[in-house]
């Protein structure tokens, strides 16, 4: 099922010239203006960082690794810098790069609940999920009222068939934000593996009224409909699913039920 990619858009800056506090990132033209006024080093590397998460926005991800790499030239120990550009090679499939920079921003940073996440978050995209729980579970006792760390806690033990444990943790995501729709899906995740599919199927479909867009969602309805002999019902399911894919294990997951699907269709 889905994890919850956490993605934390430098909360410490506010950077503020003339009057001007960017808690989000400026208009480019703005920072363009910014970046030629004499700045110091730590005030730059921020800029370069803002500009970097606009670079994002527009899918230019060489331009935005380069704004960071320049941010990191500037500000070398901004913890806050180095998690949004390793989460920035996950969404990239570049998880070596990824693992060393959340663990220099927890090295800098190891209070900061977010980043032990980020990094489980990558070791369950490498499935490497005992590595996952791990840093779910310090993350858990830095802030234990997480509702993402009990629903990614949840769902990794639900990859190791620990049931219990998984519904205990995806239970109390919801129960944390009733309206979370990837933990929704995540509970539907936990009642196909223990079959009880009605369950699931209702589970994913609340998940979608909270969130139409939920690729995770469309998902797990698709292998009910190829569990049901229903290949063509998958096939538009994990179609819808591979459109909204937000990472690179989302689109992995489709395209596998895709081909599933087109099997039961020979």
């Amino acid at each position: 099922m889905q994890i919850l990619k956490t993605v934390f858009v430098l909360v410490s800056f506010y950077v503020s010239f003339c009057g001007i506090a960017f808690a989000e990132p400026a208009p480019p033209p703005e920072l363009e203006k910014l970046l030629n006024k004499e700045l110091t080093a730590k005030d730059a590397a921020a800029l370069h960082a803002l500009r970097a998460l606009e670079f994002e926005k527009r899918k230019a991800f060489e331009q935005a690794i380069s704004e960071y790499d320049q941010a990191l030239q500037l500000d070398p120990e901004n913890a806050d810098i180095c998690s949004n550009l390793a989460t920035l090679y996950v969404d990239l499939n570049k998880l070596n790069e990824a693992e060393k920079l959340f663990k220099k921003a927890i090295r800098l940073a190891p209070e900061t609940f977010f980043y032990h996440v980020n990094l489980a978050n990558l070791y369950y995209h490498r499935a490497e999920y005992d590595n996952a729980i791990k840093e779910y579970r310090i993350a858990l006792d830095l802030n234990p009222q997480s509702a993402v760390t009990n629903s990614n806690l949840g769902d990794a033990y639900l990859k190791k068939s620990l049931f219990n444990l998984a519904l205990r943790h995806i239970q109390k995501a919801i129960e944390l934000e009733p309206d979370f729709a990837i933990a929704h899906s995540n509970l539907g995740g936990y009642y196909y593996a223990v079959g009880e599919r009605d369950k699931a199927r209702q589970s994913f479909l609340k998940a979608l009224e909270l969130n139409p867009q939920l690729s995770a969602a469309y998902e797990g309805l698709g292998k009910l409909e190829i569990d049901e002999n229903r290949p063509e019902g998958a096939l538009k399911y994990f179609n819808k699913s591979l459109e909204l894919a937000t990472s690179v294990y989302e689109v992995e997951q489709a395209k596998t039920g895709i081909a599933k699907a087109k099997v039961l269709t020979k």
